[in-house]
């Protein structure tokens, strides 16, 4: 992976895991116009920091808001697959910390969800906000393996 392209990597390690959640119809990378198919989660850079340590590395933190959508005709039902969901996709993240080895040295967890609502193309979805935090170091001697 070449220093240029970092978060790149971490997006595409992250939308790997996700997909792996059985439970979601459809999994973006992008944010959707239009919902066609739910529960659909969608992926977005919220922020970047970095920091160096004493001139040897680099640390970079990646946050990235992954935002769950469900259709609330049925609320009862919503709400069911809400609870179920709301451990999933963390653990889908979690399981994988490496992300298939796009981050060597480093480690990727989701650090918050938050539950609310939001509207796609002029329809309200049951949501929930999840944040992963991703921390790549870079330049240390001796973990670049």
């Amino acid at each position: 992976m070449t220093e240029a392209y970092v978060y790149e990597a971490v997006s595409a390690g992250l939308q790997e895991a996700l997909a792996r959640v059985a439970a979601l119809a459809v999994v973006l990378d992008h944010e959707p116009t239009a919902v066609h198919e739910t529960p659909l989660l969608y992926s977005l850079l919220e922020g970047t920091s970095r920091a160096r340590d004493g001139g040897t590395g680099v640390e970079r933190r990646y946050t990235t808001l992954h935002r769950l959508c469900l259709s609330w005709q049925d609320s009862a039902t919503t709400e069911a697959l809400l609870r179920q969901l709301v451990d999933e996709i963390p653990d889908a993240i979690e399981a994988d910390p490496r992300l298939g080895g796009r981050v060597r040295p480093g480690v990727a967890l989701v650090t918050r969800g938050e539950a609310g609502w939001v509207t796609i193309g002029n329809t309200w979805y049951r949501s929930v906000d999840f944040f992963s935090e991703v921390l790549v170091m870079r330049g240390y001697l001796g973990l670049r393996r």
